[in-house]
């Protein structure tokens, strides 16, 4: 069956396309600002693999150009693997900048925000994705990764 057909179809809900299509439904989306973090992309990959499954998550890796080629190793495993995705800032920098940029170009209901650099503990990510999705929380802070609960509009929503 298409794609195409699945979704004209009016009597089949979302959820019902979504395993039509063997699809998970996006609800994490893992922000990961870049500079020169070539040979950590694969180890950090491996390691939200093992942590979060199947559990419909994707990653925005948002390079600032770096001359390692970053952004060049995370389309090379973005085109077989569709959860992986690549911003590449050409002109622009910033760590604060880099992370709304990958705030704004997922649809996911949830997004963290992780460093490359493996220092941020991604067994976490499913006990903070529960908290929120089960209301607990609207914000989740682990040793500087944070976790937030999105709008459908695109904006972050941060509460007190």
């Amino acid at each position: 069956m298409r794609i195409e057909a699945v979704w004209s179809m009016r009597t089949v809900n979302r959820q019902e396309a979504y395993t039509i299509m063997n699809v998970s439904p996006l609800r994490l989306s893992i922000v990961v600002p870049t500079f020169n973090e070539s040979q950590n992309v694969q180890e950090l990959l491996c390691r939200l693999e093992a942590t979060l499954g199947a559990t419909g998550w994707e990653v925005i890796f948002v390079d600032d150009d770096s001359p390692d080629g970053t952004a060049i190793e995370v389309r090379a495993i973005a085109r077989i693997d569709s959860r992986i995705r690549c911003l590449q800032r050409v002109g622009r920098r910033g760590l604060a900048s880099a992370c709304i940029e990958g705030m704004l170009a997922t649809a996911a209901p949830t997004i963290a925000v992780m460093d490359t650099d493996l220092q941020h503990d991604e067994t976490v990510l499913q006990r903070m994705l529960a908290e929120i999705e089960q209301g607990g929380a609207d914000l989740g802070s682990v040793r500087g990764m944070l976790l937030v609960e999105a709008q459908v509009t695109g904006t972050v929503v941060v509460r007190p």
